[in-house]
């Protein structure tokens, strides 16, 4: 039998010929020899010999691409501090609208595992505008629900107001206030908060009315310095 065109192309090439022997030319090829004959058996024992050859070589191996998530947690919490570190203090706004970057929310477990590091490694700054701490407050118990500690800094302008700065005082003496790390305001302002504020911590074991006299009277005292605390 003849052989067909896809084993005359396989036998025909250069593993096949010896060094002597020259490529065949298209005309050549369409004519068989008789020497290049074989049987149906040995034809069917040839092909299950190519099948072989297949099953038998190696299949290329893909490239492995590293991505973040397949990097041990270590090297991961690493990579988290250098990319979300702020150089500087961040202001908290009143909305308390502000957080990591947008790439944080690219998968599940990077959200879970960044968020906390963003708090962590940053510094946060909030400003108090006439004595109200409200703000102060509720950032406050963001970071403590984090169990972060003390992460703020605080700024505070002038100010008289004292029914904010009672108000401020009841958050601590129902502790519900954190220690900042610093503090920014004018001295006669910084000595009358921490004094205030003192009195409150002191009387946590005690009422919130014997709390609430203890500042009254020192809001009097204040008042021979400074009148306009009578104002508030």
């Amino acid at each position: 039998m003849a052989l067909p065109r896809r084993l005359e192309r396989y036998l025909s090439r250069k593993s096949w010929r010896t060094k002597n022997s020259t490529r065949p030319t298209s005309s050549q090829r369409k004519t068989v020899p008789s020497t290049q004959r074989m049987s149906k058996q040995g034809y069917n024992a040839f092909l299950k010999c190519l099948k072989r050859q297949k099953l038998k070589a190696k299949p290329r191996r893909r490239k492995r691409r590293t991505t973040l998530l397949k990097l041990p947690a270590e090297i991961r919490n690493q990579i988290y501090a250098y990319a979300l570190q702020e150089p500087n203090k961040i202001m908290v706004p009143p909305s308390l609208e502000i957080g990591p970057p947008d790439w944080v929310h690219a998968s599940k477990q990077i959200r879970q595992e960044s968020m906390k590091m963003w708090y962590h490694v940053n510094r946060f700054s909030v400003r108090i505008v006439d004595l109200d701490a409200r703000v102060f407050h509720r950032w406050g118990q963001r970071i403590r629900d984090l169990g972060l500690g003390e992460k703020v800094y605080i700024r505070m302008g002038p100010s008289y107001n004292w029914r904010n700065l009672v108000e401020w005082c009841y958050a601590v003496w129902e502790d519900r206030d954190i220690e900042p790390l610093n503090t920014s305001a004018r001295i006669e302002i910084l000595v009358v908060v921490e004094g205030a504020l003192g009195i409150a911590y002191d009387y946590r074991g005690s009422s919130w009315e014997q709390c609430e006299n203890a500042l009254e009277n020192f809001r009097r005292v204040l008042s021979f310095y400074e009148p306009r605390w009578l104002d508030g």
